[in-house]
C-alpha cells in the first residue's frame, strides 16, 4: 500500500500537481511506518516529498523532509544517497537565501562524491557550488568551481552539461559588466546548442547574448536575437521564456529611446509573467515601467509601479534588485527637486549594497548621495561620500568637495569678499572635520574674519564648532572657554526671542559643558550646569533631550556619592522604562543595582558605538596612508574593547598601534601604547608578555621623564599611569613568582605616588604590597599595609577604595581564622559598595562573603550569595566576576554532592573566560574541572583537563597555579593507585613551592599555604601505600609551616590527617592492636584540631574533627565513645548538607560494626549516598568494606557480588592494584562455594596483570592457581602443564632467587608430587618429594609450615583448593 500511494504521489510530482504529490507521499510515508521491520522506500518517499515541498513554496517543510532522508542514508551508511540528498538540500537552502548552508551542504557532497570517484556527481556539486559562490558575491571564485565542473563535463563527453557551464560562466561575467568576455561564451554556449538541437538552451543562449549586445550598444543586433528567441519560446509554448524575452525586448527600446514601445512590451511581459506565476519577473516589469513612466515625465505613474514593484521584491528577498529599485526611485525624486526624500532612498539602497559588498553598486549610490547633499549645502557629508568611494575605489578619481571649495575660496579672497571667504572657511571646516588640524584652521580663520565682520552669530557658530573639535581631541579645559565664549550672548537679560531653537540651543551648550566639567571630575559644576539644561529642555518638550541630561546627572550624583539624587534622575531618564518593564507587586528596585546597570549599559552602548565609528575610520586611515591618525585610531579601538571585554582584540589593537608609533619614531606614543597592552596582556592572563611590555614602558619613561617638570600639566597624568603600571608589573611577577622584583616594582610605584603627592595611586600602592604579603601569608604585614590604605581612602572620601581595603582585610581575618572579624569586614565592605552605586563590586562582595560561608561549611547561605552574585554580574556585563561566581557555585555543590551540576558550572565559566581570553582563568577552570571529574571517578577525563590546566598556567607564566596544577595530577594518580607516579608529581611540586626567597629583608616561600597542602598531600600518598613513617613525617612537615603562616584553617585539617596514621582500621571480625601511646598522641591532635575549629566557627571542620575522634576512639576498643562522636558527626554533617562527609561518617560506623549486622546497614547507607554523588572512588571503597563484612558473615553470595561491583569500578577508575586486589578476594570466596571455572578464570586474570607489569612472583602465583583449578575440576593433565610451567618460571636462571620463589617453588614441588602419586607415578612423585626435602633444609621446616604436606603424600587427594598465599 505505501509503495503503491508513493508511486502515485511520483506522478502527481512529475506532472508539477505539488499539492497531490504532497498529499499521497505524506500517506504513503504514514503508511510505511506502521510497516513491520521498517519500510525499505522509505528515505526515497521522504526525497520525493522534499522535492515537491520545495517546489510547492514549502521549503522549511521540504529541508524537516531532506534532513529526515539524510539521517536514513547515514544510517543506512549509503554514502552516495547522503550526497545525492545534500544537493537537494542545498537546492532548498538557495531558494531560501541561506547561501552559505547552501555552501556547506554541496561541499560535503563533493567530498562524498570524490571518494566515490562519482564524476558525473561532482561535476553537478561543482557546477551549483560556482552558482551559489555567484550569489554570495565570491564572482572569481565561483567562476573557478564553474570551469572544473566545465573540464570535467568535457570528460565526460557531456555535451549539455557543458553548454550549461558555459552559459553559467557568460552570466557571472554579465553581472560583472564584462560583456565583451561574457559574449564570447555565450557565442561558444550558442553554437553548442544548436549542434544538440537544444531549442530551450538556445533561446537562453539568445536571451543572453541580447543582454550583451544591448549592454555594449548594439541594440539592433539585441532586437534580433530576442526575436529569435522569443519564436522559439512561442513554438514551445513556454510562457515564461516568452516573458523574458518581453521584458529584454522592452528594455532595448528603452534604450532606444523608443518609451511607448517598450511600455508595450514590458505590459505583455506582465501579464505573461502574472500568468507564469513568475513574481521575479513580474517585479522587473513593474521597476522597468516605471523607469519607462519616469523617462515621459509619468512621475504619479512611475512612483505607483516603482513601489508595485519595491514590494514584490521585499517579499522575494531580492536585496540586489530592491537596492536597484530605491536608487531609481530617489533618482526619480532627485529629478523632481524632493532631495530630502532622495536623499533617504540613496541611503537605503547604499546599505543593501554595502551589506551584500557589491562596491560598484554602492560606489553609484555614494555619488548620487553626495550630489544631494552638495544640493543641501552640506559639504561634510558630502566629503564623507567621497572618501567612502575612495575606499571602495582607491585607484578612481573622485571630485574632491574640499578642492571645488578651495577654488571657492581663491575666487572670494581675490575678489576681496570677506562674508563669503568666512562662509567658505566653515564649509571647509566641516569637510575637513576628520582632520582636527585643518578643521580648526579653517574655523579660526572663519571665527577671525566674523569678529572683524562683527558678526555675532557667525563668532557663536565657530566657537560651538572649535569646541566639539577639542572635546573630540579631549582638551576639555578649552572646550570650555569655547562653549563660554560660544554662549556669551546668553549672558543678557533679553537673550529670548521666542524661538524654540534658540533655547534648545542653549540647553545644547550647556550639556557639552557638563561632559567637559564631568571629565575634568568637577562634579558639583556638573550637576549644577545639567539641572539648568533639564530645565531649559523641558520648557522646549524635548524629551529625548531631558532623558540624555537626566542619565548623565544620575552619573554625576552616582560619582558625589548622592545615591538618592542619582536615583531619582536615573529613573527620570534609562532608568524609569526600566523599572516599568520590571514592575511586580511587592518587588522593591534596588537603588545600587539599577543605577550601576543602567551606568555599565551605557557604558557599554558608549564603547560599542566608539567601536563602530573608529573601524569605520581604520580603513579611511588606511586608504589616506595616513599611519599617525591610524595608531590613535587603534589605540582608542584597543579601550573600548577593553569595556566590552574583548581583550584579545584589544590586545592587538594595542600591538598595531604601537608597531606604528615606533616606525614613526613616536616614543611618547609607544610608550602609551606599550602601557596599555602591558595591562591588557596581565588581565589576559599572558604574565611573561605584560612583564616585557610594562618593563619595557617604565624604560622609555625612565629615559624621557624630566622630574624637575612639576607645573606641566600632564605631570600628575603621566605619574599616574606609571604608577598604575608599576603596581600591575608588581602583581604580574608575583604571579610568576618572582616576589623581590615584585617588591621593587611596587617600591617604585609609592616613591612616585610620594613624588607626585597622589595620594590615590599612594592607597593603591599600599593595597597592591598588602595582596602580595598576604599572598606569601605574611599576614600581620598585610593587615598593617591595609589599615594604611583604609585611613587614606576614609581622608579621601573614596567609598570604591574604602570596600576594597575593608573587604581585603575581611579575607587576611578569614586567613588568620578570626571569623568574627572576618564577616564584619566583608559586610562592612557590601555596604560601602552600596552607598557608592557600584553593583559589579557588590558582586564581588558577595562572592568574598560566600567564600566566608564555604570555609564556614555554611553551604546553602554560600550557595545563596554565589548565585545573586552572579545575577548581579550578568546584569552589569561582567563577565570575569560572573565566571568567577560560577566557579565559586562549583564547590558549594561538589561539597552539597552535586557533582555533575558543578561541572556545567565550571565548564560555562570557562567558556566565558575563553570568550574573554582570559588565559590564567581558563587554567583555574580546568585545574577545577580536573579536580571535579577526579571526585567522581572520572579519571581519565580529570588527567586530561589537568594537563591542558597545566600547559595553560605553563603559558600563562603562573608559579602557583602550576604547582596546584601538578597537586591536582598527583592526587588523580593517587586515586588510580598509581602511588609512585603520584609521589614523583607532588615532589615536583614540594620542590616549587619550598624554593624560599628574599622580600623585606626575611626569607619566605611562594605560598606557605600550597606548601603545607603539597606535604600534607604526600603524607596522605605515603600513608595509602603503605610507608606510614614517611606519611607521618610528611605532615608533620605540613604542620610546621602552617602554624608559621598562620594558617589555622590548613592546620586543623592536617593534624586530623595526621592523627589518622597513628591507627589502622581492623579487619572484620578482629580488634587491630593499637600503640597506646600513638593512639594519646593521635587524640591530643584532634582535640587540637577541634580547638582550631570551634574557635573559627567551621561546622564542617567540626564533625570532621568529631569523626576522625571517633574512628580512632572504635580503632583502640573504645567502640561505645566512638560510635558515640561518629553519631554527632553524622548528625552534623546532615544538617549542613554535607553528603561527601555523611558518607564517609557512614563508612566508618559500618567500619566500627564489622562483626555485626548492623554494619551492613551502615554501609548501605553510605553505599547509597556515593551512588547518588557519583562518586566512584567512594563507591569502591564502602563496597570493599561491605565485601569483608558480608565475607564475615558467612553472605557468600552478597560479598562475592560486592566485589563484583568493586572490580568494575576499579577498572573503570584505572586502579590495577584494587583490581587485583578484587580479583584476589574473589578467587578465595568462589573457592568457597567450589565454583572453580570462575576461580580459574579470575586467575588467569591475575596472571594477565603480572604478565604485563613483568611481575614473576605474581605470574608463578596465578599459574599455581589454575594449577590448582585444573586438579579440582578433574583435568589432572592440565593442572601438571600449569605447575610445571610455574615451576619453570620460578627456576629460570635470569630470576632473582628470592626467599618467596623458594617457597613458591616448594608449594609446587609439593602439589606435584600429590598428583603423580594419585596418577600412580611413583617415580615422578618421589623426585618431586626430594625436591621438597631438599628446600625444608635450606628454608627450615617452619619457612614452609602450611605450605607443604607435614607427611609424605598419601594416595587420596581431597578435592579441596588451596587458599593462596598472602
Amino acid at each position: 500500500l505505501a509503495t503503491t500511494v508513493m508511486h502515485l504521489g511520483a506522478t502527481f510530482a512529475a506532472e508539477a500537481d505539488h499539492a497531490s504529490a504532497i498529499k499521497h507521499l505524506s500517506e504513503a510515508l504514514k503508511a510505511g511506518n506502521e510497516v513491520a521491520g521498517g519500510w525499505p522506500r522509505k528515505v526515497e518517499a521522504l526525497t520525493l516529498l522534499g522535492a515537491s515541498q520545495a517546489a510547492h513554496g514549502e521549503s522549511k517543510e521540504a529541508l524537516q523532509s531532506f534532513d529526515a532522508a539524510l539521517e536514513l542514508w547515514r544510517d543506512q551508511d549509503n554514502r552516495a544517497g547522503e550526497a545525492s540528498v545534500r544537493v537537494r538540500l542545498a537546492d532548498t537552502h538557495r531558494l531560501r537565501h541561506e547561501h552559505h548552508l547552501a555552501v556547506q551542504h554541496l561541499t560535503s557532497s563533493l567530498d562524498l562524491r570524490r571518494a566515490l570517484n562519482d564524476r558525473d556527481g561532482e561535476a553537478e556539486c561543482l557546477f551549483k557550488l560556482g552558482g551559489v559562490l555567484s550569489e554570495l558575491g565570491e564572482g572569481p571564485k565561483g567562476r573557478e568551481h564553474l570551469r572544473q565542473a566545465l573540464a570535467l563535463r568535457k570528460e565526460l563527453d557531456d555535451h549539455y552539461g557543458q553548454a550549461e557551464c558555459l552559459g553559467a560562466i557568460g552570466e557571472q561575467l554579465q553581472q560583472e559588466g564584462a560583456f565583451d568576455q561574457a559574449l564570447s561564451i555565450h557565442e561558444a554556449a550558442l553554437a553548442l546548442r544548436r549542434t544538440l538541437e537544444d531549442k530551450v538552451g538556445v533561446a537562453e543562449s539568445l536571451n543572453n547574448l541580447a543582454v550583451c549586445y544591448g549592454k555594449t550598444g548594439r541594440l539592433d543586433e539585441a532586437v534580433l536575437q530576442l526575436q529569435e528567441c522569443m519564436g522559439l519560446m512561442e513554438e514551445g509554448n513556454d510562457q515564461a521564456r516568452v516573458a523574458k524575452c518581453l521584458l529584454n525586448l522592452g528594455a532595448c527600446y528603452a534604450d532606444q529611446g523608443q518609451f511607448q514601445d517598450a511600455i508595450g512590451q514590458f505590459q505583455k511581459a506582465l501579464q505573461m509573467s502574472r500568468a507564469c506565476g513568475a513574481q521575479d519577473d513580474e517585479a522587473a516589469c513593474y521597476c522597468n515601467l516605471g523607469s519607462a513612466f519616469v523617462s515621459l515625465k509619468q512621475l504619479d505613474n512611475a512612483h505607483d509601479h516603482y513601489e508595485t514593484g519595491l514590494a514584490l521584491l521585499r517579499k522575494l528577498g531580492d536585496k540586489r534588485g530592491e537596492a536597484d529599485c530605491l536608487h531609481n526611485i530617489g533618482a526619480a525624486y532627485f529629478n523632481e527637486g524632493q532631495t530630502e526624500a532622495a536623499l533617504k532612498h540613496f541611503d537605503e539602497a547604499f546599505q543593501i549594497n554595502r551589506t551584500l559588498k557589491d562596491g560598484a553598486g554602492a560606489t553609484v549610490c555614494l555619488n548620487s548621495l553626495k550630489a544631494a547633499y552638495i544640493r543641501l549645502g552640506d559639504a561634510s557629508r558630502a566629503s564623507q561620500c567621497v572618501t567612502l568611494i575612495q575606499e571602495y575605489f582607491p585607484d578612481q578619481q573622485v571630485e574632491s568637495v574640499t578642492e571645488e571649495l578651495e577654488a571657492e575660496l581663491a575666487e572670494a579672497e581675490a575678489a576681496g569678499d570677506a562674508p563669503l571667504q568666512a562662509a567658505l572657511h566653515v564649509q571647509l571646516g566641516d569637510a575637513t572635520d576628520k582632520h582636527h588640524d585643518v578643521c580648526l584652521h579653517h574655523y579660526r580663520a572663519a571665527l577671525s574674519l566674523f569678529q572683524t565682520l562683527e558678526d555675532e552669530k557667525g563668532v557663536e557658530e565657530c566657537f560651538w564648532k572649535i569646541s566639539l573639535i577639542q572635546i573630540a581631541q579631549a582638551d576639555y579645559e578649552l572646550a570650555l572657554e569655547s562653549l563660554t565664549a560660544a554662549s556669551r550672548r546668553f549672558e543678557a537679560p533679553s537673550w529670548r526671542d521666542g524661538k524654540p531653537d534658540t533655547v534648545l540651543h542653549l540647553a545644547h551648550l550647556l550639556y557639552n559643558s557638563a561632559l567637559c566639567h564631568l571629565s575634568l571630575n568637577n562634579y558639583h559644576q556638573a550637576a549644577e550646569v545639567l539641572e539648568e539644561c533639564i530645565k531649559l529642555r523641558e520648557e522646549c518638550e524635548d524629551e529625548a533631550g531631558v532623558e540624555e541630561a537626566h542619565n548623565q546627572l544620575g552619573i554625576v550624583y552616582s560619582r558625589l556619592g548622592d545615591t538618592r539624587k542619582a536615583m531619582a534622575s536615573l529613573s527620570r531618564g534609562a532608568g524609569g522604562s526600566f523599572i516599568q518593564q520590571d514592575h511586580a507587586p511587592g518587588r522593591v528596585v534596588g537603588v545600587t543595582s539599577l543605577a550601576s546597570t543602567l551606568m555599565n549599559l551605557k557604558r557599554d552602548e558608549d564603547a560599542r558605538k566608539s567601536i563602530a565609528k573608529h573601524e569605520t575610520m581604520l580603513s579611511v586611515y588606511k586608504t589616506r596612508g595616513d599611519m599617525k591618525s591610524e595608531a590613535n585610531c587603534y589605540q582608542i579601538l584597543g579601550q573600548a574593547y577593553l569595556e566590552t571585554q574583548q581583550l584579545l582584540k584589544a590586545i592587538d589593537a594595542f600591538q598595531a598601534c604601537a608597531e606604528m608609533r615606533e616606525e614613526l619614531g613616536d616614543t611618547a606614543g609607544l610608550a602609551a601604547a606599550l602601557k596599555r597592552k602591558g595591562s591588557a596582556l596581565f588581565l589576559g592572563g599572558d604574565m611573561p608578555g605584560a612583564i616585557h611590555d610594562l618593563q619595557l614602558y617604565l624604560h622609555l619613561v625612565s629615559d624621557r621623564a624630566d622630574r624637575k617638570v612639576f607645573l606641566s600639566k600632564n605631570f600628575e597624568e603621566s605619574r599616574r599611569e606609571e604608577v598604575e603600571a608599576c603596581c600591575v608589573l608588581g602583581r604580574a611577577l608575583q604571579i610568576k613568582g618572582e616576589l623581590p622584583a615584585a617588591s621593587e616594582a611596587l617600591k617604585r610605584a609609592l616613591a612616585l605616588s610620594h613624588e607626585s603627592q597622589d595620594r590615590v595611586g599612594e592607597r593603591k600602592c599600599l593595597e597592591a604590597f598588602a595582596e602580595l604579603y598576604r599572598e606569601v601569608w605574611a599576614l600581620k604585614k598585610a593587615a598593617a599595609h591595609l589599615e594604611r590604605a583604609l585611613a587614606l581612602s576614609i581622608q579621601l572620601h573614596d567609598k570604591h577604595g574604602e570596600a576594597s581595603c575593608v573587604t581585603a582585610l575581611g579575607q587576611v581575618y578569614l586567613a588568620r581564622g578570626d571569623s568574627g572579624q572576618a564577616i564584619k569586614c566583608l559586610e562592612e565592605a557590601l555596604a560601602l559598595c552600596k552607598q557608592s552605586v557600584q553593583a559589579a563590586s557588590e558582586a564581588h562582595c558577595l562572592i568574598n562573603i560566600a567564600d566566608y560561608h564555604l570555609n564556614q561549611g555554611e553551604l546553602e547561605q554560600a550557595k545563596a550569595h554565589l548565585e545573586r552574585a552572579a545575577r548581579l554580574c550578568k546584569e552589569q556585563m561582567d563577565q570575569r566576576g560572573e565566571a568567577r561566581a560560577l566557579c565559586g557555585m562549583s564547590q558549594a555543590n561538589l561539597l552539597l554532592g552535586e557533582a555533575y551540576v558543578a561541572i556545567d558550572e565550571l565548564m560555562e565559566a570557562m567558556n566565558i573566560r575563553k570568550a574573554l581570553g582570559d588565559r590564567l582563568g581558563e587554567g583555574e577552570c580546568l585545574r577545577l574541572l580536573a579536580e571535579a571529574y577526579c571526585s567522581v571517578g572520572k579519571l581519565s577525563t580529570a588527567r586530561k583537563v589537568a594537563e591542558q590546566a597545566q600547559n595553560s598556567a605553563q603559558a600563562s607564566g603562573a608559579v602557583v597555579e602550576e604547582v596546584r596544577g601538578e597537586m591536582v595530577c598527583g592526587a588523580i594518580e593517587a586515586r588510580a593507585g598509581n602511588f609512585s607516579a603520584a609521589l614523583l608529581r607532588l615532589h615536583a611540586a614540594r620542590a616549587r613551592c619550598a624554593r624560599a626567597q628574599d622580600l623585606a629583608g626575611s626569607k619566605l616561600f611562594l605560598d606557605p599555604r600550597l606548601l603545607g597542602q603539597c606535604l600534607a598531600q604526600l603524607g596522605e600518598v605515603a600513608a595509602l601505600s603503605g610507608d606510614k613513617p614517611a606519611a607521618q613525617q610528611q605532615l608533620r612537615q605540613a604542620i610546621q609551616v602552617l602554624a608559621a603562616a598562620e594558617d589555622k584553617h590548613t592546620l586543623a585539617q592536617v593534624q586530623c590527617q595526621l592523627a589518622l596514621t597513628y591507627t589502622s582500621p581492623p579487619a572484620a571480625g578482629l580488634l587491630a592492636r593499637q600503640d597506646a601511646a600513638g593512639s594519646e598522641e593521635a587524640l591530643a591532635l584532634v582535640r587540637e584540631s577541634l580547638g582550631l575549629r570551634e574557635q573559627a566557627g567551621e561546622r564542617l571542620g567540626i564533625a570532621e574533627c568529631l569523626r576522625v575522634e571517633g574512628t580512632i576512639l572504635c580503632r583502640t576498643g573504645d567502640h561505645q565513645r566512638g560510635c558515640r562522636q561518629l553519631r554527632l558527626a553524622l548528625d552534623k554533617c546532615r544538617e549542613a548538607h554535607y553528603r561527601a562527609g555523611a558518607a564517609e561518617t557512614l563508612l566508618e560506623l559500618g567500619r566500627a560494626h564489622l562483626n555485626s549486622p548492623q554494619g551492613v546497614v551502615f554501609l548501605e547507607q553510605s553505599l547509597s549516598i556515593r551512588r547518588e554523588a557519583s562518586d566512584l572512588v567512594g563507591e569502591a571503597a564502602c563496597l570493599r568494606a561491605l565485601a569483608d563484612l558480608h565475607a564475615y558473615l558467612g553472605n557468600s553470595r552478597a560479598a562475592i557480588k560486592c566485589w563484583q561491583d568493586s572490580l568494575n569500578l576499579r577498572r573503570e577508575l584505572g586502579h590495577e592494584a584494587g583490581v587485583k586486589v578484587c580479583l584476589e578476594h574473589l578467587c578465595a570466596l568462589y573457592t568457597r562455594v567450589e565454583e572453580y571455572a570462575r576461580v580459574a578464570d579470575c586467575a588467569q586474570q591475575l596472571r594477565d596483570i603480572a604478565i604485563q607489569n613483568k611481575d614473576e612472583d605474581g605470574e608463578t602465583k596465578a599459574m599455581v592457581l589454575q594449577g590448582k583449578c585444573h586438579l579440582n575440576l578433574g583435568n589432572s593433565a592440565g593442572a601438571i602443564e600449569m605447575l610445571s610451567g610455574a615451576l619453570a618460571m620460578c627456576q629460570k636462571p635470569e630470576v632473582q632467587r628470592k626467599e618467596q620463589l623458594l617457597v613458591r617453588e616448594a608449594e609446587i614441588h609439593d602439589r606435584l608430587a600429590q598428583i603423580y602419586l594419585a596418577n600412580g607415578e611413583d617415580a615422578l612423585a618421589r623426585k618431586e618429594v626430594e625436591a621438597v626435602e631438599k628446600l625444608k633444609k635450606k628454608l627450615g621446616k617452619d619457612m614452609l609450615r602450611g605450605v607443604v604436606s607435614e607427611t609424605a603424600p598419601k594416595r587420596h587427594i581431597r578435592r579441596k583448593i588451596f587458599a593462596l598465599m598472602p
